[in-house]
């Protein structure tokens, strides 16, 4: 039987972590006012700029790379074990794990809890595969997700190049399964799909080196630094702009996205996102569920929209490539950084719409809904 595994933290010192040389002063956007970043005013969407503020001027928060020697990666996610010390990588900020994405392993039976801090995991006996050389993780918990791609895995890739060990890579480990859409952003961010190593609990990789960037949002809806990101999302937006088809009409008006949870706490659902969409449809808008589209297709809708609306989920990171205002309807208070940064990297507006736990279910008002749309139009125009 495998020894137990300890969580363990990542220590960002020099022997295994360098920092990116970011020259932070370029491509800074101006600094905004909350007028200029926010479509809705009330103590909420107040509290969230004066975070987002804040964050900002974190110098804690450090973005580069860490460097490993002989560690054992596996699962679907990336689960990054080292065999000197019988630990699990889990709890390091910006490293892309945290205690809730372990203990959803635990939920699905993929790991086992044999004590107090003690952990097994159930397919540490299969076949181990070695990759020689030097590898790169790109993956972390939720990467399986669209909307991760455009604003994490990107960004990951993004530091591989600054740090100037992109072009020595002999393996990028990846989310599996391997979906279509993935072989997009893999000729996207110049990965030789011979260079492709998918992640599985069917194989234990033996990585002899091992580079894991860390996520520009460092933690769970987190901020992306404009002053770092920001450049890498203006200048491949052109790239992009090939992904889309022409218009079929000239329709204009909102665009509300659905929220299919795929890796999402399902508690956070809108218990009566239908009558969201009701509000959309009557005001001359669209429906559309981001899962089940063509990607080119879904960023022509966003692109001609007035403007999108839909529920605090990653499935909103697509607008980042064509740029929208947008109103985040919030279930669980999570305050979500991402969301502003994108829109203050595409010098767009945000508004966060709170809803209301009755019984257990959250409702959204559809007056209070279609007051705020109607405004939010206004200004649009304005």
């Amino acid at each position: 039987m495998s020894p137990a595994l300890r969580l363990i933290n990542l220590e960002r010192n020099e022997a295994s972590f360098k920092e990116v040389p970011f020259k932070k002063h370029i491509g800074v956007p101006e600094k905004k006012e909350f007028q200029d970043l926010f479509l809705l005013r009330d103590d909420f969407n107040i509290g969230i700029f004066r975070d987002y503020v804040r964050f900002k001027e974190d110098e804690s928060l450090k973005h580069g790379a860490f460097f490993l020697e002989n560690v054992f990666v596996s699962d679907h996610w990336g689960l990054v074990r080292s065999i000197t010390t019988n630990g699990i990588f889990n709890l390091t900020p910006g490293f892309g794990w945290m205690p809730d994405h372990f203990a959803h392993l635990i939920s699905k039976g993929h790991v086992s809890e044999t004590a107090t801090g003690d952990y097994l995991l159930h397919h540490d006996d299969a076949p181990k595969v070695t990759l020689s050389g030097f590898s790169a993780l790109l993956s972390f918990p939720g990467a399986l997700t669209f909307g991760h791609w455009i604003v994490d895995i990107w960004g990951r890739v993004e530091i591989l190049k600054r740090l100037g060990v992109f072009h020595d890579l002999d393996h990028f480990l990846v989310p599996s399964p391997v979906s279509e859409w993935m072989r997009s952003f893999f000729a996207f961010f110049e990965i030789d799909a011979n260079l492709i190593r998918p992640l599985s609990r069917e194989k234990n990789y033996y990585c002899e080196n091992l580079v894991i960037p860390t996520v520009p949002s460092q933690s769970s809806g987190g901020i992306i630094p404009a002053s770092i990101f920001g450049n890498q999302f203006r200048r491949r937006s052109e790239y992009i702009s090939r992904w889309l088809p022409t218009g079929h009409d000239d329709w204009s008006g909102p665009l509300f996205l659905r929220h299919t949870p795929l890796t999402s706490d399902k508690n956070r659902s809108l218990a009566n996102a239908l009558d969201a969409e009701a509000v959309i449809l009557s005001s001359g808008g669209r429906v559309v569920d981001p899962v089940n589209i063509p990607i080119g297709e879904l960023l022509q809708l966003i692109k001609q929209s007035s403007i999108v609306v839909g529920q605090d989920s990653s499935a909103l990171h697509n607008i980042s490539f064509v740029g929208k205002d947008l109103i985040v309807i919030e279930t669980v208070r999570r305050r979500n950084m991402l969301h502003v940064s994108l829109q203050d990297i595409a010098n767009k507006r945000v508004g966060y719409l709170t809803s209301n736990n009755e019984h257990g279910l959250w409702k959204i008002d559809q007056g209070h809904l279609s007051n705020i749309l109607e405004q939010s139009l206004l200004k649009i125009q304005k």
